[in-house]
């Protein structure tokens, strides 16, 4: 009943039907879950994600065309509020909601085949970023990312945003910056004087 979208029909709970995110490239990153930074959500607002219980898990899968690193943070969203009954008498028995901390995510890094782990990222607590920094990988293909959780803080489905930056490998690296200085300077030089 509380999961995202995603979550319909065959949903997104493995590799075989995981969400395509698309193609990283240096200039294009890609996110999911881009919606679910405050309290109040516009008509238009669509793009959210959750984990809705602890057998809950959400596959994506990234294309890379060139070897290089990438860089994946798997942030907790959600806002924070009061909740409780309300101030009488002077005292107060409300309690803060942080609705982002209300399970504590795990994020693991996955080959072409979507079985063999290649990187686990689950070592800060509740309401903190999990981040798999300058991962290398050495084949350009196919890659899967899975967001679940082992934790529980409370049973409620904790919102998440999922960012993946690519980046090229030395080589390519200089070749895209010469590429893009040669088309400046090509540019420069059609200006009119």
């Amino acid at each position: 009943l509380y999961g995202d979208a995603l979550d319909k029909g065959a949903g997104n709970d493995t590799a075989a039907t995981a969400t395509p995110l698309g193609t990283a490239t240096f200039a294009n990153p890609l996110a999911i879950g881009t919606d679910a930074d405050d309290a109040f959500v516009a008509f238009d607002e669509t793009d959210f994600v959750s984990i809705d219980d602890e057998t809950d898990e959400d596959y994506f899968s990234f294309t890379i065309q060139n070897a290089g690193k990438v860089n994946l943070v798997l942030t907790p969203k959600g806002p924070s509020y009061l909740e409780g009954p309300e101030q009488s008498a002077g005292t107060n028995n409300q309690d803060i909601f942080d609705a982002s901390a209300l399970n504590d995510l795990s994020m693991s890094l996955f080959d072409s085949n979507g079985t063999s782990l290649l990187e686990l990222a689950s070592d800060t607590p509740a309401g903190e970023q999990e981040r798999i920094l300058g991962f290398e990988l050495d084949e350009p293909g196919e890659y899967f990312v899975r967001v679940g959780t082992s934790v529980r803080v409370r049973e409620r489905p904790q919102m998440y945003r999922l960012d993946v930056a690519y980046i090229p490998e030395p080589a390519t690296a200089t070749l895209l910056t010469a590429t893009l200085l040669a088309a400046a300077i090509r540019r420069a030089r059609r200006r009119p004087a």
